[in-house]
């Protein structure tokens, strides 16, 4: 495996959260036996409970916002999940966001600061 989670190249790399019309920082990927904090499998038993079926948290932004990939038919693809209720349009029924159709897509379309 070439790659098991980490920061981007240019540190806080944005990605853009169309239904908040807003910019997230990236803050790290998740990765497999990495520190606890930013494990994979210790987050999935974290949030488990919180999870739809087929998803899986893989990220999160600096603040307190979570990057989750959901692999099911329907809802396929990677979204932003704003646990705290951040932003004002969050509620706890709807506090997730659809920002990319893929992971491959997520990553480019991260936006660069200059």
């Amino acid at each position: 495996v070439e790659y098991n989670g980490g920061t981007s190249k240019v540190r806080y790399s944005k990605f853009f959260v169309e239904e908040l019309n807003q910019e997230i920082p990236l803050d790290v990927l998740y990765g497999i036996g990495v520190t606890r904090t930013f494990d994979l499998i210790k987050c999935y038993e974290e949030f488990e409970e919180d999870m739809l079926p087929y998803s899986l948290v893989i990220g999160d932004d600096p603040g307190s916002g979570l990057i989750v990939l959901i692999t099911d038919t329907e809802r396929h693809g990677v979204y932003y999940w704003d646990h705290s209720l951040s932003f004002p349009q969050s509620r706890e029924e709807e506090n997730t966001y659809k920002v990319a159709h893929s992971f491959k897509g997520f990553l480019d379309e991260l936006i660069h600061p200059r």
